[in-house]
């Protein structure tokens, strides 16, 4: 529903959802925070392309392509790209012993706060989102 309601079509929007709970259950994500994420990466358009590259719905750069076993070569799939994501935000948490803000940060590619104006300002929006889905979902 969170998904229909940002004008995400009902058959997309159901592949999404599964995608998000299969994988983030796999990772060990919350699976709020992964749709918080794609939504701000993509808006829900499976064939999003950021001016740098980044593919799909959690807009991941080309060069993670073939590094996660099992998420499949095609970007722009639904599926795949989620594995991807969701491969690389899960990563980023290790990386940085769960700490979510660095993870947030790095998964952004704001790892100095260079790459992209006022991008420090990430994990804010992912939290704020994410909030908004979490009350969403408690009044379903």
């Amino acid at each position: 529903r969170s998904l229909m309601k940002r004008g995400v079509p009902d058959e997309d929007a159901r592949r999404m959802a599964w995608a998000i709970v299969e994988n983030s259950k796999a990772r060990n994500l919350d699976p709020a925070t992964v749709l918080a994420v794609l939504l701000i990466e993509s808006m829900g358009n499976p064939r999003a392309t950021s001016f740098v590259g980044a593919r799909g719905l959690m807009q991941v750069m080309p060069m993670h392509q073939g590094r996660w076993r099992g998420c499949g070569t095609d970007m722009y799939d639904i599926e795949e790209n989620i594995c991807y994501g969701t491969s690389i935000l899960a990563w980023y948490l290790r990386t940085y012993r769960g700490d979510e803000r660095r993870a947030m940060l790095g998964y952004n590619g704001c790892v100095r706060g260079t790459n992209t104006r006022d991008c420090f300002r990430y994990p804010d929006k992912v939290n704020r989102i994410r909030a908004g889905i979490l009350a969403e979902w408690r009044r379903t």
